[in-house]
């Protein structure tokens, strides 16, 4: 699956190498204001897939890539998504569906439309910047939130977060906070 700055969505057949234009998300305001990029990706358990856009918040489609719905940011509505900037989705081992958002910190889906959101202070259920960068599930099912400010380890079941923040008086310590990707190695080492 692959993301384009025009909004479209493609499916690529790796061993054919066919390429399939899927989708791409239309909304009435679209044919005013254009599309928006396709920002993040990700399946869910039933076959669907999630699409973060940079301005017109969610999309899910389902397996045959129909658009089944369109989650945004609904001012006065503190339940709904605190963004219509996504930086990345993340369905968990469990099946939860975790949203990194660009100005409102992390969220997630808890039905239908309904969120419930992680925003950023020094709090133990906070993280250490509202601009979420990337999301990554460790095998304990631990949740990793990089951000432009930091290092966070959220443990779904608690709700506890772990901040992790660079200190130039510490060489074991993250060496920048501005964090932009990661990856767990099949030795589970993080690599950011």
């Amino acid at each position: 699956w692959v993301g384009h700055g025009d909004g479209s969505v493609d499916r690529i057949d790796t061993a054919t190498r066919a390429v399939t234009q899927v989708v791409k998300p239309v909304r009435a305001s679209d044919k005013i204001k254009g599309s928006l990029p396709v920002s993040a990706l990700a399946h869910d358990k039933d076959g669907g897939l999630w699409i973060g856009t940079q301005g017109d918040g969610l999309f899910r489609l389902n397996a045959s890539g129909g658009v089944v719905a369109h989650h945004e940011n609904v001012q006065g509505r503190a339940d709904s998504l605190g963004s219509n900037s996504v930086n990345a989705i993340l369905v968990s081992a469990r099946g939860t569906v975790w949203i990194g958002t660009e100005e409102a910190g992390l969220a997630r889906l808890v039905a239908d439309d309904r969120y419930e959101h992680v925003g950023a202070g020094p709090g133990e259920r906070q993280l250490t910047d509202v601009r979420v960068s990337f999301l990554i599930e460790d095998k304990a099912g631990q949740l990793w939130i990089g951000t432009r400010n930091g290092l966070n380890r959220l443990n779904q079941e608690t709700g506890h977060v772990d901040q992790f923040q660079a200190a130039l008086t510490d060489p074991a310590g993250l060496s920048f906070n501005w964090l932009t990707s990661a990856h767990i190695d099949r030795d589970r080492v993080m690599w950011i």
